[in-house]
């Protein structure tokens, strides 16, 4: 720390040389020296209180900083990248963007959520937007360019927890009988074995062992969509690394569909379940036209894919299975 004086072309100038708490130097220039000695205190009492911000940080645009923080989210996958990066551009950098940080207040994050309210956006994708705002400010308390993040005090839009829907043996019934034929083993294996749709289209055949003893079926990745295409990935944790053991109906149910679509253990690195054109199974097409046909014709209208999810969970319960085995079986931590 030091104040210098310093002779320019229209008089004395004060320099006041300090450090941020994480060793890099910065000054300021003042025209007193009382000015700069007050400077010099409140910046190290800052400092001492633990409250210190960068004083030229609050000049940084939000554009800036959220591209920032974007670029620190190598680890993501890439669908959370990509929507990430959609959130920002799309409904963050269009009001916020040309914005200095320091000048954005909680009324202007406030007036935001209130415009996704009025644009009939969901409690969900609210919450959602609201997280990367709170992710990109946050990393500016961090780095010391603000004192606090302007998230704090937000009211969002109250959203009902949805607790989903279990089927019932006959309303299962009637579903399998509604979806179209060369998807009805996989829909079969959704609903018996509780799945996520990821780990579903990422199987492959080598993932299936039919001929053992105890015919078993390892889940070791998933199938995202991006909009650069499919992206195979591990299992969103450990936990989702697992190994199902198949009943007899699930077998025929997989020798099935692999017979139907002329495939054996041979073709070990090509998709266990497949579109009538041979590839993998994506979320949307098959959302469109074969899941919502199913339940409309099943007068199912509104079920989830989660549901299915749900659904083998309870059934499992209510064949006495213990809540830690369940658990495992579905891949919960």
């Amino acid at each position: 720390m030091a104040i210098i004086q310093r002779k320019t072309k229209t008089g004395v100038r004060w320099d006041v040389k300090l450090r941020t708490p994480g060793g890099k130097q910065y000054s300021r220039s003042f025209r007193t020296k009382r000015e700069a000695s007050a400077f010099e205190a409140a910046e190290v009492s800052a400092r001492n209180k633990g409250t210190w911000i960068d004083s030229r940080g609050g000049d940084i645009t939000f554009a800036d900083l959220a591209t920032r923080w974007l670029a620190m989210g190598t680890s993501k996958r890439t669908k959370t990248r990509v929507r990430d990066e959609g959130i920002v551009q799309r409904h963050l950098l269009p009001t916020l963007g040309e914005r200095p940080i320091g000048t954005i207040r909680t009324s202007d994050i406030q007036d935001l959520v209130n415009q996704w309210i009025d644009a009939g956006l969901s409690p969900a994708t609210i919450t959602r937007h609201r997280a990367v705002l709170s992710a990109v400010f946050t990393l500016a308390v961090n780095d010391d360019l603000l004192n606090r993040t302007p998230i704090r005090g937000v009211r969002m839009p109250r959203s009902q927890p949805s607790s989903g829907r279990v089927l019932t043996s006959e309303e299962s019934a009637r579903l399998l009988a509604a979806v179209r034929s060369d998807h009805r083993d996989a829909l079969f294996l959704l609903m018996t074995t509780g799945m996520r749709w990821s780990e579903l289209s990422g199987l492959d055949i080598r993932h299936v062992d039919l001929m053992s003893r105890t015919p078993t079926l390892n889940i070791h990745q998933g199938a995202h969509e991006t909009t650069h295409g499919i992206e195979i990935t591990d299992t969103k944790s450990n936990a989702s690394h697992r190994t199902l053991y198949l009943g007899p109906e699930q077998v025929e149910s997989i020798s099935r569909h692999l017979r139907d679509t002329s495939r054996t253990a041979a073709d070990a690195d090509q998709p266990l379940f497949v579109s009538p054109n041979g590839k993998r199974l994506t979320y949307r097409n098959f959302h469109a036209r074969v899941w919502t046909p199913a339940i409309e014709d099943a007068g199912l209208t509104g079920l989830r894919i989660h549901d299915l999810r749900k659904t083998a969970a309870t059934r499992l319960l209510q064949a006495g299975v213990d809540h830690k085995t369940v658990t495992a079986y579905l891949g919960h931590e």
